[in-house]
């Protein structure tokens, strides 16, 4: 996805999170506890929180500071997809070299695109707009996940 107009009008973290939540049913975001870099909120499907479908964070850490996310108001949205739903969206981008400090840019996730992660950093509205068919595959990703679970993880 080829970056937005410097001038689209940017989400806040708050608008993002709310955005996901409304967006889809059975939707538990649970938020971090609040930092000085701020909180971050993790998106499950149902209350069994086995693992997320996407996620909002807001800070670097030992393992991933490459979106250099400790600049002032930056946050990352990250989301979960298939293998398939992943090649679909960056075939044709594989061999790009990916500035992973870029705001408002869809790109493979600069930790866990081998899992077929994606993320973007501060996305606009126009952004936001164009992810919910990723959104959507994620969170059909997590309900098919927790379908396939025996019954005693479920409870």
């Amino acid at each position: 996805m080829d970056p937005i107009d410097p001038g689209a009008e940017a989400m806040t973290q708050q608008q993002v999170i709310d955005g996901i939540v409304a967006a889809f049913d059975s939707v538990e975001a649970v938020e971090s506890a609040q930092s000085e870099g701020g909180s971050d909120c993790f998106f499950f499907f149902g209350a069994e929180r086995h693992f997320p479908f996407a996620t909002v964070v807001t800070r670097d850490n030992e393992f991933d500071h490459l979106s250099r996310l400790d600049r002032d108001g930056v946050f990352r949205l990250n989301l979960g997809l298939s293998k398939p739903g992943y090649a679909a969206v960056f075939e044709t981008a594989q061999d790009e070299a990916w500035d992973y400090t870029a705001l408002d840019r869809l790109m493979p996730h600069p930790m866990y695109a081998r899992m077929h992660w994606v993320s973007v950093l501060n996305p606009s509205r126009l952004t936001f707009e164009r992810l919910q068919p990723l959104l959507a595959e994620a969170y059909e990703l997590a309900q098919r996940q927790a379908a396939r679970r025996p019954s005693s993880e479920r409870h």
